[in-house]
C-alpha cells in the first residue's frame, strides 16, 4: 500500500480524533479534534459523517451532543 501525502494523513487523523471522542461521548476533547480539522482540509461536512456514522454502534445522545459542537465551532471559525 503506497504512503499516503501528509496533507491527506492529517486529515484522515482528524477523522479519528473527531469519530473516537463524539462516540464515547467526551465533549470536552472535542474542540480540539474539531478545531484543527478544517486546518487538516476538511470541510464541514467531512467530521459530521464522521460523528454521525458511529452514532449507529455507539449511541444518538453522544452524536448528537458532539453535533452541536462542531455547528458552535464552525460558527465561531466563519466569524
Amino acid at each position: 500500500m503506497p504512503r499516503q501525502s501528509v496533507p491527506q494523513a492529517s486529515a484522515h487523523r482528524s477523522l479519528v480524533t473527531v469519530s473516537g471522542p463524539a462516540a464515547l461521548h467526551r465533549i470536552e476533547q472535542l474542540d480540539c479534534g474539531l478545531g484543527v480539522a478544517p486546518d487538516n482540509g476538511l470541510s464541514v461536512a467531512e467530521p459530521s459523517e464522521a460523528i454521525t456514522h458511529p452514532a449507529f454502534h455507539a449511541s444518538r445522545p453522544a452524536a448528537m451532543t458532539a453535533i452541536t459542537q462542531l455547528e458552535k465551532i464552525a460558527a465561531e471559525r466563519s466569524t
